[in-house]
C-alpha cells in the first residue's frame, strides 16, 4: 500500500469517526445545536472571539520561543500566520501531514538556518503543552480534593495524572540534564530502539533546547496562560448557552482532562472525540446528565475553525505553497536519518 493511499484511508477514517460521534450526540440530544449557536448570536461572541484569538497567539508565541533558539529573526506576526495555517490544515487536511508539520515545513523554508530545529520545536511545543495540561489538572484536583477522593473514577484519574506528571518530569530531567547527557545513558537506550538514528538526532536537538532553561520555563508558563484563556472561553460559551449555574472552577477541573483527549490525533482537530470526552467528564463532575460539555467544546472548535479560515488565506497567498503530497514527501525526506 503506497503512502498516498495510506494518507487517504487515514483521512477517511478520521472524518468518519468524527462524523459518526457527532451524529450520535446530536441524534441522542447530547449535543444541542441551538445551544452551540447561542454564543454566535449573543454579545458574548466578541469576548469569545477575543479569547480564542488570544489563545492561538499565546500558543504561537510559545512555539516562537522554542523554534528560535539561535536568535533566528522570526517575529510574532510571522509565527502567528504560520500557526493559523497549521490550524487550517488540522481541520481541512487531517491526513499524513498535519498542521504542525506544515507550519514547521514552511518555517524551515523561510529560515533555512533553523530547518533542523523546526520539527523538534513543534514536538517540544506539543509536549510542553500537554505537560501544562497535566500540571493544571493535578493542581485543580488538589484544590477540590474532597470531591475527587469521594468518587472512585475521579480518584483513579487523579492517580493516573500524578503518575503522568512524574513521568513527564523525569523525562524532561533526562532530556535536559547535562550530567545525564555526559554519562551517555540516554544514547545507549535510544541506540537499541527502532529508528535509533532519528531518535538520537531528535534527542540531540531537544537537549540543546533544554539548555535554554529560561525559554523552556517561559514556554511552560505561556502554556498555562493559554490553557486558562481557553477555559475562560468555555465558561463564556456555557453562559451564552444558558448554563449559568456551573461555577468557573468546574470548567478548570474538567477542561484540562478534556483537552488531553482532543490532543489524541484520531479525528480532525479533536472533532467528535472532544465532544464525547467533555460529555463524560462534565457529567461525572456535575453528577447528572448534561449537554454542557459537548456544547462548549463544539463552540470552541467552531470559533477556532473561523481563525483557520484566516490560515487558509495566508496559505493561498504564499507563492511557494506546494501540494500536500509534495509536503509529505519533503518532510519525510528531511526527517530521514
Amino acid at each position: 500500500m503506497n503512502n498516498r493511499l495510506k494518507s487517504l484511508l487515514n483521512s477517511l477514517f478520521k472524518f468518519c469517526l468524527a462524523g459518526g460521534l457527532i451524529s450520535w450526540l446530536v441524534a441522542t440530544g447530547r449535543l444541542d445545536v441551538n445551544s452551540v449557536s447561542a454564543l454566535f448570536r449573543s454579545s458574548y461572541f466578541f469576548i469569545g472571539f477575543f479569547f480564542i484569538g488570544l489563545n492561538l497567539w499565546l500558543a504561537s508565541e510559545r512555539w516562537r520561543l522554542l523554534a528560535t533558539p539561535q536568535n533566528v529573526p522570526a517575529g510574532s506576526w510571522e509565527m502567528f500566520r504560520l500557526s493559523l495555517v497549521g490550524v487550517f490544515f488540522n481541520y481541512a487536511m487531517p491526513g499524513g501531514v498535519g498542521g504542525d508539520v506544515i507550519k514547521a515545513y514552511y518555517f524551515g523554508k523561510d529560515h533555512p538556518q533553523a530547518r533542523a530545529a523546526a520539527i523538534t520545536s513543534v514536538i517540544l511545543d506539543r509536549v510542553l503543552g500537554l505537560y501544562a495540561m497535566i500540571l493544571m489538572a493535578v493542581f485543580i484536583m488538589l484544590l477540590d480534593h474532597t470531591r475527587v477522593f469521594a468518587q472512585p473514577t475521579l480518584r483513579t484519574l487523579f492517580i493516573i495524572l500524578i503518575l503522568l506528571a512524574a513521568a513527564f518530569s523525569l523525562g524532561f530531567l533526562s532530556l535536559f540534564s547535562r550530567r545525564i547527557k555526559s554519562r551517555g545513558w540516554v544514547e545507549k537506550i535510544l541506540g537499541r530502539l527502532p529508528l535509533s538514528a532519528k531518535l538520537l538526532k531528535l534527542y540531540e536537538t531537544a537537549h540543546r533546547f533544554g539548555l535554554l532553561r529560561a525559554r523552556v520555563l517561559t514556554a511552560l508558563a505561556l502554556s498555562v496562560f493559554a490553557q486558562s484563556v481557553s477555559i475562560l472561553f468555555l465558561w463564556i460559551a456555557g453562559l451564552a448557552a444558558g448554563f449559568n449555574d456551573v461555577p468557573l472552577l468546574t470548567y478548570f477541573l474538567v477542561a484540562p482532562l478534556g483537552f488531553m483527549a482532543t490532543a489524541i490525533p484520531i479525528s480532525p482537530a479533536g472533532l467528535g472525540v472532544g465532544q464525547a470526552a467533555f460529555l463524560v467528564l462534565f457529567n461525572l463532575y456535575l453528577g447528572h446528565p448534561s449537554s454542557l460539555g459537548p456544547v462548549v467544546i463544539t463552540s470552541q472548535q467552531v470559533m477556532t475553525a473561523i481563525f483557520g479560515l484566516a490560515g487558509a488565506f495566508f496559505y493561498i497567498r504564499r507563492k511557494d505553497r506546494v501540494s500536500t503530497d509534495e509536503l509529505e514527501r519533503a518532510t519525510t525526506t528531511e526527517n530521514s536519518p
